[in-house]
């Protein structure tokens, strides 16, 4: 019989010795511990890099936008602080701006009433226009620091940021005046620079009286005086090609356009004109009166004119009961229309023109004799520069620093003189070139 090894008997006691620390199993190789790690690591840097990029991409491609969305009503928490800034013109003019009485109590007024109501829109029951679009601007301020913990100290409000359009009052008027009670919208723009110099919608709304009107502007679903048909509405290209079509009628006969236009003090309303046009005392031209409001823009459609003529026409204007008044006359006078009829040519100093080097002011004289008495007499000058004339020492006036700056290599305006009082039988000429 084979006694156990791990029994040891002592004193009759038999003891089995156990091991309490019996080995353990392998663990996993390093590098495939090594491996779950990274992966792990790697999908939290790439989750953090996408968040991080989409607060950057928010606050530089999308802050403005979201600032200034009809729905983000974080703007409006500072009307408790801050009073609604002003929305003006270029040179001033007020189109909307905030009242505020003795109380404290605010009312947004617009001075115009209903002629700008869709480009700036309106403030309350919603926002619309530019009130919407510039609202986070509006009910902002860059007032100092110290005026505005004073404010907050008194319980005052600062005034919020003015915002500054280029609309044109002037503009913005006539176009509205001129489209009546027409449905349709009128959009003026700057072409060099896209700048929007007027916008006008019908039919339209007061702003003033938003708050009354709104319900029975909501429900009114056949005039939809709230929407702004010149970025709302869409319609077939026909006004664009008309513009088109014009410009290049324009381009292919630059001649034959020319328009009148007049500005009228008194009476209330224009319902007709009459216009007449005279050359040398004969009558080229009788509109006979037409019933218009139109004081813009009238084109002339008598005879053929011709470079140099001078054109004398009046006008007579009927008020609104139909009463006419005095006619009123101007005159104008055609320059030369066509390559012929320049018949001088270009004359420059004797010297060739280096880069870098300064030169003196050229001055040209020419003596010239009148036999005859002088009914009219006109200079037509231009220059590559800045230029001067003088006849019989007595400066040619109309025109300073002549000839304007232009592309040389384009274009060159030329200016007009009316020199009939300066001529004498002996005369002399000088011109200054700079």
């Amino acid at each position: 019989m084979k006694q156990d090894p791990n029994l040891d008997e002592t004193e009759g006691v038999r003891i089995r010795k156990v091991d309490l620390n019996p080995k353990k199993d392998e663990p996993l190789t390093g590098r495939k511990h090594n491996m779950e790690l990274s992966i792990a690591a790697w999908i939290f840097v790439l989750l953090f890099a996408l968040l991080i990029g989409r607060v950057v991409w928010i606050n530089v491609f999308e802050a403005e936008s979201l600032r200034n969305n009809i729905n983000n009503t974080k703007a409006d928490s500072n009307s408790d602080n801050i009073i609604r800034g002003d929305i003006r013109t270029l040179n001033g003019t007020v189109l909307a701006t905030t009242l505020v009485d003795e109380n404290g109590n605010q009312t947004r007024s617009y001075p115009y009433d209903n002629v700008f109501a869709h480009v700036v829109g309106y403030a309350s029951n919603g926002k619309s226009g530019m009130e919407a679009e510039e609202n986070y601007a509006l009910l902002s301020s860059h007032s100092s620091l110290l005026k505005q913990i004073r404010a907050g100290e008194t319980g005052e409000k600062v005034q919020g940021d003015r915002v500054v359009v280029t609309l044109d009052e002037k503009l913005q008027q006539t176009a509205y005046y001129a489209l009546g009670s027409y449905k349709g919208a009128v959009v003026v723009m700057e072409p060099d620079s896209g700048k929007i110099l007027a916008m006008v919608s019908k039919p339209d709304f007061n702003p003033n009286f938003i708050g009354m009107e709104w319900e029975n502007l909501v429900s009114d679903t056949s005039s939809s005086a709230l929407l702004n048909r010149a970025t709302q509405g869409l319609y077939p290209p026909g006004s664009t090609f008309k513009m088109i079509t014009t410009l290049a009628y324009l381009r292919a006969h630059p001649t034959d356009y020319s328009s009148f236009s007049w500005n009228c003090e008194g009476g209330v309303k224009q319902t007709a004109y009459q216009i007449v046009a005279k050359r040398n005392g004969e009558t080229i031209w009788d509109s006979g009166k037409v019933a218009s409001s139109s004081m813009t823009h009238i084109l002339y459609a008598g005879k053929p004119l011709k470079c140099r003529d001078r054109v004398e026409w009046s006008v007579a204007l009927w008020d609104e009961n139909g009463i006419p008044g005095e006619a009123s006359a101007s005159w104008f006078e055609l320059g030369l229309l066509n390559p012929m009829d320049w018949t001088a040519k270009w004359i420059a100093g004797d010297y060739r023109p280096r880069k870098n080097q300064r030169h003196p002011v050229d001055c040209f004289k020419k003596v010239f004799k009148v036999d005859k008495s002088v009914a009219s007499a006109r200079l037509y000058a231009t220059s590559r520069g800045v230029y001067d004339v003088t006849i019989n020492g007595r400066r040619v006036e109309g025109f300073i620093l002549a000839p304007g700056m232009t592309d040389y290599r384009r274009r060159i305006q030329y200016q007009t003189y009316d020199v009939t009082g300066l001529l004498a039988e002996d005369n002399t000429i000088e011109l200054r070139l700079a």
